[in-house]
C-alpha cells in the first residue's frame, strides 16, 4: 500500500499548472484525491508529478452565468448537491451528485475530478452525457478512434499498457498454466449440475467483455478482479487433483503453492523496499 516515488508540485495559478502538465506528459493532476490515491496505493498508476490544484479558488464556486450554470472543477460533490443554482438550472445533475459514494467522500471528492476520471461505474459521466449528448459523444468516438490507431500502429499507450500491466501482474504464468486445465476440468464437472456451467461462462464473459472495452476506450483495469476468484477456484481444482494422487502428488501441489506464493512476496518486497515500480496485488492474489 506505498505508492511510487513522485515529484509533488502546488502551482499558485491554472497557468502555470497548465505549464508543469504541458513540460511533464506523466504528470498527474490532484485534487480531491478519491479517486487517482487509491490506485496510486496499489500502483496501477505511476506518475512522475502530481500537480495539486486543490487551492486554486479561480476553479471552485458554483454560479448562476444567465444562460448557463458554472460548476467549478474544484467544487465538491457536496456543493454541487447543495447548490440552489444548481437544484434550479440542473436538477439532474443534484440528484445524481446525492448518490455519489458516501458523504465523506462527497464532502472531498470534486465534480471536475469525477469526470476527469471518467470512471465506468461512476454517477456523473453517464449525467454529463446525457445533458451534452451530441458533443460528448462525438468527443469520445474521436478519443476512441485516436486510441484505436496507436494500437494498431503499435505504439505504447499509458492506459494501454496499464492495463496490459495489470493484466500480467495479477496473473503469473504458472498460473495461467494451472488455470487453463483447471478451466476444462471444472467445465466437465460442472456440466453435471443444471445451469452451473453457464454460470462459469457468462462470469468469464463478463470478465472478458469488460477488460476489452477498457482496452478500446483506454479507461482503468478495474474489472480484472472478475477474474481472480475464478482463477483461484480452476488452480485450486488442478491442484486438489494431484493431492489426490498420493505422496507425490501431494508433494507437487504443495511445491507449486510454495512457488506461487515467494512469486508474490518477492514482487512485493522488491516493489516496497527495492524502489522498483511493482504492485501489492500479487501478494494479495
Amino acid at each position: 500500500m506505498i505508492p511510487a516515488q513522485f515529484d509533488y508540485v502546488r502551482p499558485g495559478s491554472v497557468a502555470e499548472a497548465c505549464e508543469v502538465l504541458a513540460d511533464d506528459e506523466d504528470a498527474k493532476v490532484l485534487a480531491g484525491g478519491q479517486s487517482l490515491l487509491p490506485l496510486l496505493r496499489l500502483r496501477l498508476a505511476y506518475p512522475s508529478t502530481l500537480v495539486d490544484v486543490g487551492r486554486l479558488d479561480e476553479l471552485k464556486g458554483v454560479h448562476d452565468r444567465g444562460d448557463h450554470v458554472y460548476i467549478g472543477a474544484l467544487a465538491t460533490h457536496d456543493e454541487v448537491m447543495r447548490s440552489p443554482v444548481v437544484r434550479a438550472g440542473c436538477p439532474l445533475v443534484a440528484q445524481a451528485t446525492a448518490h455519489v459514494a458516501d458523504p465523506a467522500i462527497r464532502h472531498r471528492g470534486t465534480f471536475g475530478g469525477s469526470l476527469a476520471h471518467a470512471d465506468p461505474a461512476g454517477d456523473l459521466p453517464a449525467v454529463v452525457l446525457a445533458l451534452v449528448y451530441g458533443p460528448a459523444a462525438q468527443l469520445k468516438l474521436a478519443e476512441m478512434g485516436k486510441v484505436g490507431e496507436q494500437i494498431a500502429a503499435g505504439n505504447g499507450l499509458p492506459a494501454y499498457n496499464l492495463i496490459w500491466r495489470a493484466f500480467q501482474i495479477s496473473f503469473y504464468e504458472p498460473g495461467w498454466a494451472l488455470a487453463l486445465p483447471g478451466l476444462v476440468l471444472v467445465y466437465a464437472q460442472l456440466r453435471r449440475r443444471p445451469g452451473a456451467a453457464a454460470l462459469l461462462w457468462t462470469w468469464l464473459a463478463a470478465a472478458a467483455l469488460f477488460w476489452g472495452i477498457e482496452m478500446a476506450t483506454a479507461l482503468q483495469a478495474r474489472y480484472l478482479v472478475f477474474l481472480a476468484p475464478v482463477a483461484c477456484i480452476l488452480i485450486g481444482r488442478v491442484l486438489s487433483g494431484l493431492a489426490e494422487r498420493g505422496e507425490s502428488g501431494r508433494a507437487t501441489a504443495w511445491t507449486t503453492v510454495a512457488l506461487l506464493l515467494a512469486l508474490g512476496c518477492t514482487t512485493w518486497y522488491l516493489g516496497t523496499f527495492q524502489n522498483i515500480q511493482m504492485s501489492m496485488i500479487p501478494l494479495l492474489r
